[in-house]
C-alpha cells in the first residue's frame, strides 16, 4: 500500500486505504495548482451518459447486487457507502456522481475530503475537478485491493 501511495507522488504518513494493513495518516492534500494542471489533461475522459468507461469507479467493494424476482426486471444494486439502491442503467450516474465520491472520501480519506469540502462552493467546476482527481487517486490505490465480486462488478459495469 505504501508503495502504491509513493508511486503517485504521495509521501509521508498515510490513511489506510480500504483493505490495506498499513495504518497511518495521509500527508498534506495535493496542492490546488498541481491538481488543476493534471486534471486539465483528463477533461476528455469525463463520463458519457450511462457509460463508466474512462472514469474512476471507487467503492465497488461496498456494492452488492440485489436479487430480482422478475427475470425481465433490470438488475439492481445496493451501495453500502451511500446506503442507496440503483439500477444497472443508473450505475454511472451513481458511481461517478459527486455525492458517492464525496461520501467515500469522507469515510476513508478524511483529509482529502476536508480539502475538497473546504473549497469555495462558487468554484463548482474546480471543485468537481478536485473530486475527480481524488477519485482517480483512490482508484489507483485500491484497484488491487478489490474483492473478486468487486472486480466482476467493475467488468460488468464497464463492458456492458
Amino acid at each position: 500500500c505504501i508503495e502504491s501511495l509513493n508511486s503517485i507522488g504521495i509521501h509521508g504518513e498515510y490513511n489506510r486505504p480500504l483493505g490495506c494493513s498499513d495504518a497511518g495518516q495521509l500527508g498534506l492534500p495535493i496542492e490546488s495548482s498541481e491538481i488543476d494542471q493534471k486534471v486539465s489533461a483528463l477533461t476528455g475522459m469525463v463520463t458519457v451518459e450511462n457509460s463508466v468507461k474512462n472514469v474512476p469507479l471507487i467503492g465497488l467493494n461496498h456494492v452488492t447486487q440485489l436479487e430480482v424476482l422478475d427475470k425481465d426486471e433490470m438488475p439492481k444494486f445496493k451501495c453500502g457507502v451511500c446506503d442507496l439502491n440503483f439500477t444497472f442503467e443508473h450505475r454511472s450516474k451513481h458511481l461517478a456522481g459527486m455525492d458517492h465520491r464525496a461520501k467515500y472520501l469522507e469515510k476513508y480519506y478524511e483529509q482529502w475530503y476536508e480539502d475538497f469540502s473546504s473549497m469555495d462552493s462558487n468554484m463548482k467546476t474546480r471543485k468537481l475537478f478536485r473530486l475527480m482527481w481524488y477519485a482517480y487517486q483512490v482508484e489507483r490505490l485500491e484497484l488491487e485491493l478489490e474483492t473478486e465480486a468487486a472486480k466482476n462488478l467493475r467488468d460488468k459495469f464497464v463492458n456492458e
